[in-house]
């Protein structure tokens, strides 16, 4: 196990974290990835794909 900024409590600016779907597997990632990964909310994006039906 490496210990790239293991014990770091500033967020690391350059690293990006792309979630797909906004489930229940995504959205508690995220929390891991801010919390004990130390990674800028600003650099974690979720992305969520919404269907519009269109009724007539």
């Amino acid at each position: 196990m490496n210990d790239l900024n293991k014990n770091s409590i500033n967020p690391i600016p350059h690293r990006k974290v792309y979630l797909i779907g906004g489930g229940i597997a995504s959205l508690p990632s995220a929390a891991y990835f801010k919390r004990d990964g130390h990674i800028n909310p600003g650099n974690i994006t979720l992305y969520e794909a919404l269907i519009f039906c269109k009724q007539r």
